[in-house]
């Protein structure tokens, strides 16, 4: 079983960041992948309950865990009321992934963690090895980017992207390339540029923490930031700054100690990498238009969506409006007027709050609450860069990055046998 399990959790770290190239070049059955990696995770936790319940040795629930459950039960009653009973469940399945993945995670670890099975240091290493495989796999997403925009792969891989579906909203062609306001967006080994930039970020907030030399997890961390900041996301560049701002203030002691005994020498030559990676980059997209990422197209939009998306929500404070707007509406408006445009709220607690109501609404709230709060002071970091993700799109709308957000959140219920801190001499 431990072989098993420690094979899945690092396949679903290595393919997260490649699952839009998995839909593109393998046939159509190999996109539910995760799901199906998913739904073996689920059937171990629950033939693990059974017995520990027989035993009478049943772990009590968390209160993160009893929140999850009870969104997905709300979740299930509105789809039951729901009369449009496909597109409600399409839309709860972007809505709830996250909180089944934390559910299935949470269980899986608190069942292990003192088994003589797998060992008392079992989830550490398990969080080691995921979030290796995780942003090396992010890396090579963005190598692949640059060969793909720079290097000649648009020609290469048109054949493949034209006649390939979407996994987000079925009808709807993967591009291969995403254009906004005259620059093209980096999406890497995804379908998009969104789903790619945020898979960054979570790889960008596990570097530190990865079991390797410090000079490669510079390097990995200057390949990430360059493809999130290819993406021009404005949002996700906001969170790099973010992580960057709290980890330097948490070990700033530990930083000046690291670079007083590492040696000038190699302190000023990772230095001089940093600076010269800056000055090649940065300005390389904002010379493709006049104004570059500050004027991108579709700023009001961030304001104006989830504004309108709110007075959704109003109409139906209680019940909300499950399946209304977000993937779920553009997947019935292509099938019923084939027209894919639908309201995206930009917001993921707008979002819970017009499709699920003020009850859903409530209950993700006390969730991320109850899980924040047991976090340590190592990872607020993280969770302060994804907070304000969070509010600025509904990065939840792509099961990819649900999975990898909430798989982490998860783990990190544990930190304290994960990380207590900064591995700097690694």
């Amino acid at each position: 079983m431990r072989k098993l399990l420690a094979i899945l959790i690092v396949l679903l770290g290595a393919l997260l960041p490649w699952h839009g190239t998995i839909t593109v070049f393998l046939p159509e059955y190999f996109r539910w992948w995760k799901e199906a990696i998913l739904l073996v995770l689920l059937g171990v936790v629950l033939v693990q309950e059974i017995w520990a319940w027989r035993e009478k040795k049943l772990k009590k629930f968390t209160w993160a865990e009893i929140l999850a459950f009870l969104f997905l039960f709300w979740g299930v009653t509105l789809v039951i009321l729901n009369p449009d009973l496909k597109t409600a469940m399409i839309a709860l399945r972007y809505l709830g992934m996250g909180f089944l993945v934390f559910l299935i995670f949470s269980r899986l670890l608190r069942n292990v963690e003192n088994s003589r099975l797998v060992g008392k240091n079992w989830g550490q290493r398990l969080f080691h090895n995921f979030s290796t495989a995780f942003v090396i796999s992010g890396v090579l997403s963005v190598l692949f980017g640059t060969w793909a925009e720079f290097f000649g792969g648009f020609e290469v891989l048109q054949n493949f992207y034209s006649s390939t579906i979407s996994s987000w909203v079925p009808g709807q062609i993967i591009p291969i390339f995403h254009e906004t306001g005259g620059l093209i967006r980096m999406q890497g080994a995804k379908s998009g540029p969104i789903e790619f930039l945020h898979l960054l970020l979570a790889g960008f907030a596990l570097v530190p923490f990865i079991q390797t030399k410090i000079f490669i997890k510079v390097v990995f961390a200057i390949v990430l930031l360059f493809g999130i900041f290819l993406s021009f996301s404005r949002a996700a560049i906001l969170g790099a700054v973010i992580l960057i701002a709290v980890f330097a203030f948490q070990n700033w002691n530990s930083l000046f100690s690291f670079m007083v005994n590492w040696g000038a020498a190699k302190v000023f030559f990772v230095i001089l990498v940093l600076a010269g990676g800056a000055l090649f980059f940065i300005p390389l997209p904002l010379s493709l238009q006049s104004g570059g990422l500050v004027l991108r197209s579709g700023t009001i939009e961030h304001f104006s969506r989830p504004i309108e998306a709110m007075q959704t929500g109003l109409k139906k404070p209680f019940f909300g409006n499950l399946g209304g707007l977000g993937p779920a509406a553009r997947m019935k408006n292509l099938r019923e007027k084939n027209d894919d445009k639908a309201l995206i709220a930009e917001n993921v607690f707008i979002d819970y709050f017009a499709q699920m109501g003020v009850i859903g609404l409530a209950l993700a709230i006390a969730f991320f609450v109850s899980t924040f709060r047991n976090v340590r002071r190592e990872w607020w970091g993280f969770l302060a860069a994804f907070f304000v993700v969070m509010n600025l799109a509904t990065i939840f709308d792509m099961t990819p990055v649900a999975i990898a957000f909430f798989m982490i959140l998860a783990f990190l219920q544990k930190s304290d046998k994960i990380a207590s801190k900064f591995p700097i001499h690694s």
